[in-house]
């Protein structure tokens, strides 16, 4: 299988299916698969991704960081956008007894996902 990289090429992975629900849970909804693989090309970079009433989401974790690939819009089925980071992003929790009430503020920090969504609109 190709998935779309964000360099515009696409990486072959071998894929199997890897199932992550219960049995009972499995069979009452089967439009909900899901799957890992490992590139075939090069071996060290992983991926795992759900095949759902929602569509195709990806997750690629390689050396040169980790690939989120999602539908371009919502009712998407054959365009996606593939988008890499670099760094590991962190929810925001909320504070504690034991921590500070003030969380320094990283400029320009967004969650993945509300990157992607703000792209879909």
């Amino acid at each position: 299988m190709t998935l779309p990289l964000p360099d515009g090429s696409f990486g072959r992975f071998k894929i199997v299916e890897s199932p992550m629900l219960e049995p009972a849970l499995a069979a009452k909804y089967p439009e909900i698969k899901t799957y890992s693989g490992r590139g075939v090309d090069d071996p060290t970079i992983t991926t795992r991704f759900d095949l759902t009433y929602n569509g195709f989401q990806a997750i690629i974790l390689s050396s040169q960081g980790t690939i989120l690939i999602a539908p371009y819009a919502r009712a998407a089925t054959q365009a996606f956008t593939s988008a890499i980071t670099r760094r590991i992003i962190r929810p925001k929790l909320p504070p504690t007894a034991s921590s500070p009430t003030r969380t320094p503020r990283r400029p320009n920090q967004k969650s993945w996902r509300s990157s992607l969504l703000s792209e879909k609109a």
